[in-house]
């Protein structure tokens, strides 16, 4: 498959865009920090132009492998899912921290148990979208609560949403508690 890769620069003050643009991706910039969501909105906007077969989200930090990516692409690809979640809790090959494991608990139950859609890792930057998930999400939480966005939409819009197991490497400090 080719693939095009997009960043969308979420007003960083660091050298993001211009180490992705050396690499061959197309920078979108924010001029100002909007958050996730509207970061989300943007990519996902430039990447409707393309038609592609599928959209994958990964977060910046590095935590997430890109050597997964075929794993969390396959349900899109086999047509088995509109959103594959990559979860760090299928298969315990992450070494998350207590705190965190707490935490994510907590969001796992306080978003699938209103929105409908249960999953064991309700806050994965590690997502694939199938072209039908891509043309109907479109979030309105601009911070780091779009991942629980995603759930209510998916079940608003009947999309089939899956989970694989990932690894997720914890190289900082968390950024909020």
């Amino acid at each position: 498959y080719p693939v095009k890769v997009i960043v969308v620069d979420d007003g960083s003050s660091d050298a993001t865009s211009a180490i992705a643009e050396a690499a061959g991706a197309s920078i979108f910039q924010l001029l100002t920090n909007q958050g996730k969501g509207a970061a989300l909105n943007l990519g996902f906007q430039k990447a409707r132009e393309l038609k592609p077969d599928a959209v994958v989200t990964i977060d910046a930090d590095g935590q997430h492998l890109p050597s997964e990516l075929p794993r969390i692409l396959e349900p899109i690809l086999s047509g088995s899912a509109d959103i594959c979640i990559g979860s760090r809790y299928l298969q315990g090959t992450s070494n998350t921290p207590g705190y965190r494991r707490l935490g994510h608990k907590f969001f796992n139950y306080a978003t699938s148990l209103p929105s409908g859609i249960f999953v064991s890792d309700s806050q994965s930057g590690f997502r694939a979208f199938s072209p039908r998930a891509l043309e109907l999400l479109h979030f309105s939480s601009s911070g780091f609560s779009v991942e629980s966005e995603m759930q209510f939409l998916a079940k608003e819009n009947g999309l089939k949403v899956l989970e694989v197991p990932i690894t997720i490497r914890y190289l900082d400090k968390p950024k909020r508690s």
